[in-house]
């Protein structure tokens, strides 16, 4: 290779198309997946143009009949790319999502589901049980219709009674589910998982919650001989671990490594393993397919030499029985992206043994790509095929790079060092690689697990592989117990070596989301330019190119029009409880509230949480709790945990409850390390805590410290900048609302409202709406889709939408972000 030369895509014309195929459904999904017949009738053109130039003869000495032949495969391939994903998203005409009601207007439609079990069900923390099924027909009242399409099925539990056990379900089961069909959920907060998004990319078009066992009745089974296969030998995998493997820790990490479940791993062991970025190896890749069928493959080949075959047949069947063996491997596990990545990849090797050609590494890369991306061109958007993709690509592309950088000497003839170096170079080639991934994703890059990888990556593998000869020695308990107890040792040393590492090395780790597109394109060019560095000149050109990516990102966010002074409230959509995040024009933050806290939620680690971390907020000036219940206060002690908060402002009310207790306990305990300073607050009271932002506190009165009524002492607040103001009432009703009028009158109008008490009708009385309610002002009440308290009330939203031209109710619209600059109140659309 000359160093000065370009890369020649015609030596990997697979990478190419995928990366067209990429390209189309990237720009199909911008454009809006529609219109699947207009994609692939350009498909069809330009491929049609691309052969016929091909096929033409040459008339002149210099042509470009090969670049323009090229130029329209690669159209070609960018149609229908789009054409897969338009079809993806393309509803047919017995598709059950046409029968679900829409999700603002209708709690959901009682139906009996007629379907076919599509994956292996999984259950959650809560002990819901979730899996996708396959429509076969829909039970309605005084109807029964054909219905087509995937559905997100959760059998739930209910908090307030026993536990139910479901009848056990696996792949290919024919299943009748009686339960409540509903449209995907929507997201709800702008930091929240889009779980409606993501179940549309795997092709769900409706969601069923059933909540009684006698609402599931199985009917048989539909698997073929293959799916057979599959459920006898994940059968046969499971009783060997629950057999040999000693604990049930141990047990869950084997089935996370083996069969990619790691549903029955413990929450703590995951974020540890997360949080030090080694929950890769859980996942089913290149070791475990190299392990199992690569490994396989040479064992073969002794094998069948010893039956006395001849060359050609010998390697005809130890491929045929090495991808047999991954093909099931592959199903067995979920086929995921890398494992089907790997799975390609081994085959694409494999057949080039047979017919002894060879293929470069990224040109196979580019053969799975294009495998994954025609089964399920939605996969694009996901973070495990981004991951795994990226990280295949660097370990090809810079890992070779970064190691012609070592200096030559003695360690490289040492096994263990050599070995040592050479894992700990792929881990930085496949970190660097990934990198605009990660902090797109998930905002934090886990620099301590460069060197845990030294130690984590050879137990994994030592754990795969004594789970490995355990099932292989299953039948004989004497040779299959010591690898069962190797392999339980190794499973729980990978856990304790990541707890380890978050303890000593997690402060090690760059947290920040990168989600600005010249940000990103820039990370990547410089990905690129490590990766082009031996070729001298167009090393400098990709340089030069990042550099200019980076200086336009750096001159976009200093032109954006929100780089002024502004006021920013998001008020959290939190169930039945309040949250709302203040943003101040200096750049300091005040959570007023913290949502709810029960037994089966918390807002502060669900929904507070994401959001700081995701919008970059690393310190809280001030948390005021309006008053001690806990669906406003039960989120604090997580947010207190987290991060450092400077004050904590309250009412004063000694409520006893134990969630209050807690939180009021860890505020004393942080006076003490972290210097939180508390103070409780009256009518009359202002929080400095910004020169342009007047924040006063207008409740309660001196004398309502201690009322009959906990709500009734809640910290009103009113924040004013400029011509706009807002005004949050807690929990505030009726008496405290008089007394505010009496006090305030006219003072109390403010340009957005934050209704008392969840718009219940001991709330909102008409004098206070007359004198809250400013000119064109906007009403939010904080509520749950569903509650037992049936909020809000109808009698206190007609109210307030007769006096503000806007009313926002959490329980329709999820969260709302609401921005000032002064003069006027605007929404931002985080969706």
């Amino acid at each position: 290779m000359h160093t000065d030369a370009y890369p020649d895509p015609r030596s990997t014309p697979a990478l190419s198309v995928a990366a067209c195929l990429a390209l189309g459904i990237a720009t199909a999904n911008a454009l809006g997946p529609e219109r699947p017949f207009a994609w692939l009738g350009a498909a069809l053109v330009c491929g049609t143009a691309a052969a016929l130039v091909a096929l033409a003869g040459r008339r002149r000495l210099v042509s470009l009949r090969a670049l323009a032949s090229t130029l329209l495969l690669g159209a070609a391939a960018f149609a229908f790319g789009g054409a897969l994903l338009a079809r993806h998203y393309a509803a047919r005409p017995d598709s059950i999502g046409r029968l679900v009601p829409n999700a603002t207007d209708a709690p959901g439609l009682a139906v009996r589901l007629d379907a076919v079990v599509l994956d292996v069900p999984s259950m959650g923390s809560t002990g819901s049980t979730r899996f996708g099924v396959r429509a076969v027909g829909v039970v309605l009242p005084g109807r029964v219709v054909t219905a087509s399409g995937r559905v997100q099925v959760t059998l739930g539990q209910r908090a307030w009674l026993p536990a139910q056990a479901y009848p056990v379900l696996r792949r290919g089961d024919r299943v009748q589910l009686s339960g409540m069909l509903r449209a995907l959920p929507v997201k709800r907060n702008p930091a929240d998982f889009d779980y409606g998004v993501y179940l549309g990319r795997q092709g769900a078009h409706a969601t069923l919650s059933v909540y009684e066992a006698s609402g599931v009745r199985w009917r048989e089974s539909t698997l073929g001989p293959l799916g057979r296969a599959v459920e006898r030998t994940r059968r046969y995998v499971e009783s060997a671990l629950v057999r040999y493997v000693p604990t049930e820790e141990g047990r869950a990490i084997q089935r996370a490594l083996v069969l990619g479940d790691r549903s029955g791993m413990a929450r703590d062991a995951t974020d540890a393993l997360a949080r030090t970025g080694l929950l890769h190896l859980l996942a089913v890749s290149g070791m475990h397919v190299l392990l199992v069928g690569l490994l396989l493959y040479e064992l073969l080949r002794g094998v069948l030499l010893r039956a006395g075959m001849r060359r050609l047949a010998l390697e005809l069947w130890r491929a045929a029985i090495t991808l047999g063996v991954l093909v099931v491997y592959c199903v067995l596990t979920g086929a995921s992206a890398s494992v089907v990545r790997a799975t390609v990849m081994a085959a694409v090797l494999v057949v080039g043994n047979v017919l002894q050609r060879s293929s470069p590494p990224l040109n196979g890369l580019g053969v799975a790509a294009v495998a994954v991306l025609v089964a399920r061109p939605t996969q694009l958007f996901e973070p495990g095929f981004q991951l795994s993709f990226g990280a295949v690509a660097g370990l090809i592309a810079l890992g070779p790079v970064i190691e012609g950088w070592l200096p030559e000497g003695r360690w490289r003839r040492r096994p263990v060092v050599n070995g040592l170096v050479t894992t700990l170079v792929a881990s930085l080639a496949a970190t660097v690689a990934t990198l605009p991934i990660l902090l797109y994703h998930f905002g934090r890059l886990p620099i301590g697990g460069l060197a845990l990888n030294l130690v984590a990556i050879p137990l994994t593998t030592f754990a795969f592989g004594a789970a490995l000869a355990l099932l292989i020695l299953a039948p004989l308990p004497a040779l299959a117990a010591p690898f069962g107890e190797a392999a339980d040792v190794l499973a729980r040393g990978l856990v304790a070596c990541a707890e380890a590492g978050d303890r000593w090395l997690g402060a090690l780790a760059y947290e920040g989301y990168a989600v600005h597109a010249f940000a990103l394109a820039a990370l990547a060019g410089a990905a690129v330019t490590l990766a082009l560095w031996p070729r001298r000149r167009v090393r400098w050109k990709a340089a030069g190119l990042t550099l200019a990516l980076a200086s336009a990102g750096v001159w976009h966010a200093a032109l954006r029009s929100e780089a002024g002074p502004r006021l920013d409230v998001v008020f959290f959509d939190v169930g039945q409880g309040d949250a709302a995040l203040l943003t101040l024009p200096s750049g300091r933050h005040v959570l007023v509230d913290a949502g709810l806290r029960d037994e089966r939620t918390d807002a502060g680690l669900r929904t507070i949480l994401p959001h700081l971390r995701r919008y970059g907020v690393r310190s809280l000036d001030a948390l005021v709790l309006t008053h001690p219940h806990s669906d406003h206060a039960g989120g604090a002690a997580a947010v207190l945990r987290a991060v450092p908060v400077h004050r904590l402002v309250h009412n004063g009310d000694n409520f006893l409850s134990d969630v209050y207790r807690e939180t009021a306990h860890l505020a004393d305990s942080l006076g003490q390390t972290r210097r939180l300073r508390t103070r409780a607050v009256r009518a009359g009271d202002t929080l400095a805590l910004d020169p342009a932002v007047r924040i006063e506190v207008l409740g309660p009165e001196a004398n309502d410290a201690h009322p009959a009524n906990t709500n009734d002492a809640s910290v009103v607040l009113r924040v004013v900048y400029g011509r706009t103001s807002f005004l949050l009432m807690g929990d505030a009703e009726a008496s405290s609302e008089a007394a505010l009028v009496a006090r305030y009158g006219a003072g109390l109008r403010s340009s957005v409202v934050k209704v008392g008490h969840h718009g219940s009708r001991t709330s909102s009385a008409p004098p206070f709406v007359e004198a809250a309610a400013g000119a064109g002002c906007t009403a939010v009440v904080s509520v749950a889709e569903t509650n037992v308290y049936r909020l809000p009330s109808p009698e206190t939203v007609l109210r307030w939408r007769r006096a503000c031209p806007h009313v926002w109710l959490t329980s329709d619209g999820g969260a709302l972000w609401l921005r000032s600059d002064g003069e006027r109140v605007r929404q931002v659309g985080w969706r």
